[in-house]
């Protein structure tokens, strides 16, 4: 009896690998390679190509000891979970001899063996001609550059084709190599040149051209590789040369977020290579209402003037926020850590309707960046009126027992201890001018926590603990200290939850419907106003009749 043999190594994708990747491939999406939109994506960082690691599965399958006769005519696989970069990895190859499908399964685990990639290469037996015969222009796999497309969900279409050109030859095969070289550690020079790209070395071309295809032209940078079945003619000999990868749109769902296609690689017009794609894309980002539309909204609030900080005011509620203070008549310090432009965004659009703002980088979680920023804000408008503590780490699922205290540190980190210091920065402007506000922003989650959010939860709920302490404390220096408790918004934030989830959320409403950022604004500039002057440790809950009710 035969039994399976199994062969194993370890990589890592760094951001290097990441860019010679993209430079072979042309697969430069912002979702891999730009750290403000990772930031910004439903992951809340990059992630790596999906197809970087497979590119090693050559040195495994020389490992095997395959007959010789053997070629690759089918790869499939699934991306159950994205891979940050630098993270070290293992991918397993798994042969038995007497499987007469003649398949190789291989996985590629993270942390603990979690599976992140999953699939198989199927054989068939036959002579193949083996690595590209001649030098084909650049190193890359693309003649030309391509511009990142951006499809969101809500702008698919079912029978939307598009096409690129590519070439293949002895340039894409070393630079496929050096891709790899920078991931392995351990494999020697020799071993790397023979087996990669190797006979099936067009099989692998293909995969790196499907990572193009999904993040580059259909549909591009909103899109996260889900899977794929690629498929190798019998006919179709290892080409050298040009020709030009086609697809065609075969299922579009804007419910699920999930796009189908077909795609083809052709020279002339013999099929070299076939595949189905299956993608996620995400909906569209939630983008703040322009001043002119907030303009209408104003009613005298006894804000004009006043020197407003908003801490994590670059996008969502908090720049919905700073710009309605801007349209009562307030001066604006949009903080922000990571998105100069967004923030600078938001500055322009107050500042074009003829509001006062201004755009201050500063780690909220670091004491001097705290105190620099105040400098800079006492030295152009003054002590500070009214602080409103919004800033989070993020938003995304993430089962406990995958949860470490360093996960739950960094959450605590920015909405509590960043909340802890802001407020000790502006207390002296307070007591020299007799008085401010603090509105901190908590959820409903603390009441009734969403399944795997544990370490969102826990901050929050510190945060809800502060503000009572706080109330009770500095209610005799008339400093204001109250709470907005909104239910789940749909903003950029929470751009990773399921559109199934954000049905049911709606349909358990009251009011069959979420709260949207501009109502939730309108109760923060309130508890900012005049007309909220006898209001200190209070919970304005924001739910359209769910609870809690308090």
């Amino acid at each position: 009896m035969t039994t399976s043999r199994s062969v194993s190594l370890e990589l890592v994708a760094d951001r290097q690998a990441m860019q010679r990747f993209a430079d072979l491939s042309g697969d430069h999406s912002s979702l891999h390679m730009d750290p403000a939109h990772g930031a910004r994506s439903r992951f809340g960082e990059n992630v790596v190509h999906g197809v970087l690691p497979l590119l090693a599965l050559p040195l495994l399958l020389k490992d095997l000891a395959l007959p010789a006769d053997l070629w690759i005519a089918e790869i499939e696989a699934r991306f159950p979970a994205p891979l940050a970069p630098g993270r070290p990895v293992r991918l397993t190859a798994t042969w038995s001899p007497a499987d007469a499908t003649q398949q190789v399964q291989f996985e590629l685990s993270g942390d603990g063996g979690r599976p992140l990639t999953r699939g198989s290469l199927t054989f068939r037996e036959g002579v193949r001609s083996a690595v590209p015969d001649r030098t084909v222009g650049p190193s890359s796999l693309l003649p030309q550059a391509l511009s990142e497309r951006v499809l969101w969900a809500d702008e698919m279409r079912k029978g939307e084709r598009s096409s690129f050109p590519y070439v293949w030859g002895d340039a894409q095969g070393r630079a496929m190599r050096e891709v790899l070289s920078g991931m392995l550690k351990g494999v020697p020079e020799e071993e790397l040149n023979t087996a990669v790209p190797g006979p099936s070395g067009w099989a692998f071309a293909c995969l790196a051209l499907l990572s193009t295809q999904v993040g580059m032209v259909m549909p591009g940078r909103a899109a996260t590789l889900l899977e794929f079945q690629l498929r190798i003619p019998e006919q179709a000999l290892a080409p050298h040369g040009s020709g030009t990868v086609r697809s065609e749109v075969k299922l579009a769902s804007q419910t699920s977020g999930t796009l189908v296609q077909d795609v083809e690689f052709l020279a002339e017009d013999t099929v070299l290579a076939s595949a189905q794609v299956k993608a996620s894309v995400a909906r569209r980002p939630y983008a703040p209402p322009a001043m002119a539309e907030l303009a209408k909204r104003v009613a005298d609030r006894g804000l004009k003037d006043k020197v407003v900080l908003i801490s994590g005011a670059s996008r969502g509620l908090g720049a919905v926020t700073a710009k309605l203070f801007a349209a009562h008549g307030a001066r604006v310090v949009v903080n922000f850590r990571t998105s100069q432009e967004a923030a600078d965004q938001v500055v322009s659009d107050i500042q074009a309707h003829g509001g006062q703002a201004m755009a201050v980088h500063a780690d909220i979680t670091e004491e001097k960046e705290v105190a620099a920023m105040m400098a800079q804000v006492h030295a152009a408008w003054g002590n500070v009126d009214v602080l409103v503590n919004n800033a989070v780490a993020g938003y995304r699922s993430q089962p406990i027992e995958e949860t470490s205290w360093a996960h739950v540190q960094q959450d605590i980190d920015v909405v509590v201890k960043g909340s802890f210091l802001l407020v000790q920065a502006v207390l002296r402007g307070f007591e020299e001018q007799g008085g401010g506000r603090i509105v901190n922003i908590s959820s409903t989650a603390v009441e009734a926590p969403p399944r795997s959010h544990a370490r969102y939860v826990i901050a929050k709920s510190a945060l809800s603990g502060l503000t009572r302490s706080l109330a009770v404390e500095l209610a005799g220096r008339n400093v204001l200290v109250n709470e907005v408790v909104p239910s789940f918004m749909e903003t950029d934030l929470t751009s990773g939850t399921d559109r199934v989830s954000i049905g049911q959320i709606k349909a358990a409403s009251p009011m069959k419907r979420l709260p949207s950022p501009e109502e939730v604004a309108d109760v923060i500039v309130f508890l900012a106003s005049p007309q909220a002057a006898h209001m200190s440790g209070q919970r304005l809950v924001v739910t359209g009749g769910a609870p809690p009710f308090l």
